[in-house]
């Protein structure tokens, strides 16, 4: 036994090893979503991923210290060789980035649900019975295999003030309700591969535009005319971010 090695370690995987492995599968995951070749440096790639990319703007701070530690280990080498090797720390914080970055947890299982949807030909009764038995505040609305738009409580509630003039008749049918939406851009439908931080850079983007997202509809590949696997409506997003480790008023 060599000097410094201790009993029942010697098989243990270097953390110039376990780190080196991290990083470069962060710098790949980069590479893929700006679609660039290995010739652009990593921190270009940081800097341009964090002008649109939330998650990497999150752990910029990060990726920018792990990236010069890399450069130590490796370019400082006089012949290609690690020269230090990184304490657990450095490893229990390069794991975590990765993890965030590269690991994250998809929506679907995390939001697979049956999601109860609406003909366009159902009565508003329907609609209300929902609402009142499982309180409910979204539907979407389907005429066949087709995508019409997002029922809410609120369309319904316009919906009551603009007929109640001329008496309230709750058999019509849910298509006529839809023009009483505030918002006809009030969902959008994302791929069951996404993740949790994906929902929050849609819910901010809808933000900074004004708008209010009503839900997100998943399918398989985030096509309309799939069948729906889950829904993520604004009343999960505490679920979101405590998943994320942030809070409903993080910056990222």
């Amino acid at each position: 036994m060599q000097r410094g090695e201790t009993p029942g370690n010697s098989d243990r995987i270097p953390n110039s090893e376990r780190f080196l492995g991290a990083f470069n599968r962060i710098d790949k995951h980069l590479r893929k979503v700006l679609n660039v070749d290995r010739e652009i440096p990593f921190m270009r790639m940081v800097r341009e991923a964090s002008e649109s990319n939330h998650l990497v703007l999150r752990v910029r701070d990060a990726l920018a210290d792990l990236s010069e530690l890399r450069n130590a280990i490796i370019h400082d080498s006089t012949d290609g060789h690690v020269i230090a090797e990184p304490n657990n720390q450095v490893i229990e914080e390069i794991e975590r980035v990765l993890t965030f970055l590269v690991d994250a947890p998809k929506i679907i299982p995390m939001f697979q649900r049956k999601v109860v949807i609406l003909s366009a030909t159902d009565p508003v009764t329907t609609a209300l019975e929902y609402v009142n038995r499982y309180a409910f505040s979204q539907f979407p609305v389907y005429s066949g295999r087709d995508f019409c738009a997002l029922l809410t409580t609120n369309a319904i509630v316009h919906w009551l003030a603009n007929c109640h003039a001329g008496g309230v008749h709750l058999d019509v049918p849910v298509e006529k309700v839809l023009p009483f939406a505030e918002d006809t851009d009030n969902c959008v439908f994302m791929s069951r591969n996404k993740t949790p931080f994906d929902v929050v850079s849609i819910v901010r983007s809808y933000e900074k535009k004004g708008k209010k997202l009503g839900a997100i509809l998943i399918t398989q590949d985030g096509r309309k005319d799939e069948q729906l696997l889950g829904i993520i409506t604004m009343w999960d997003l505490p679920e979101v971010y405590e998943k994320l480790g942030l809070t409903m008023d993080s910056v990222i």
